[in-house]
């Protein structure tokens, strides 16, 4: 069977399963968390280039474990009440459905600073989508710290300043794959935008796998798809996911396990 038949596994824990190391890693510095001006706002590039910065998928229909808000709530003081719901409850959502990726380890052991009427220096991807957009520099991520810039932090609404925090983590993990990545984070902006997307609302595997068919979410010849140690959970993975309906507040089915992936 097919690898990409497997993207919603690879999507949520296949990064996680081979970068344990990155909440520890001491010197990862990127290209940064890059926002759109339109209309007079600033939103995710995340977002923007899935088509996802109107109507994002909130996880609303989940709930925030206590736990996860407190991390966000002590990493992200000057975040909005709103922006710390979302992040809070996405974070919730994921660990829900059994994968666990290092997000709250990485909330804690880097600190997230907000610089007032600082702006930051332009970071290049060398893989972004420019073309007929105004990007705007909002994070850059050096050694422990993740500074955000305020100049285009408050022009964003709420679902917006969560996919940034996410596009971060993200980043941490993909990029200390290969260092090849650290200038290219279109494998974290479909990751990211996949958990903004309806895809993740409904965890629909078919669903899943047509929406990541139409983006890029690995080289042309993608080292991943040799990494054999991979493969070898994502059978049960994704049995999990079809047993466990892990949207709701419902508890998964008995028989749905959970996969620690560090």
């Amino acid at each position: 069977m097919k690898l990409r038949n497997y993207r919603v596994a690879l999507a949520l824990c296949g990064v996680s399963m081979l970068v344990g190391f990155a909440a520890e890693a001491q010197s990862i510095v990127g290209n940064g968390g890059d926002g759109v001006e339109l209309e007079g706002k600033v939103y995710s590039l995340d977002l923007v280039e899935f088509g996802l910065q109107h109507h994002p998928y909130l996880s609303e229909d989940s709930s925030a474990d206590p736990a996860v808000q407190m991390a966000v709530e002590a990493a992200l003081p000057f975040a909005r009440f709103g922006t710390k719901a979302i992040l809070a409850r996405k974070i919730s959502q994921l660990l829900g459905c059994g994968f666990y990726v290092r997000f709250l380890p990485m909330l804690t052991a880097w600190q997230w600073i907000l610089l007032e009427g600082v702006p930051l220096v332009d970071i290049k991807d060398e893989y972004s989508p420019v073309a007929a957009m105004h990007l705007v520099q909002i994070a850059v991520r050096d050694e422990r710290f993740v500074r955000i810039s305020s100049l285009g932090w408050e022009r964003m609404d709420d679902a917006n300043q969560a996919a940034l925090v996410l596009h971060e983590l993200y980043y941490i993990l993909t990029a200390s794959m290969y260092p090849e990545w650290a200038t290219d984070s279109r494998n974290a902006r479909a990751l990211n935008a996949f958990v903004f997307s309806p895809a993740m609302a409904t965890l629909n595997l078919a669903a899943v796998d047509e929406y990541f068919a139409r983006f890029w979410i690995g080289h042309e010849q993608p080292e991943i798809e040799d990494m054999i140690p991979l493969r070898a959970g994502l059978k049960k993975t994704r049995a999990s996911i079809e047993q466990g309906g892990c949207v709701s507040d419902a508890p998964p089915p008995k028989k749905a396990k959970r996969f620690w992936l560090f």
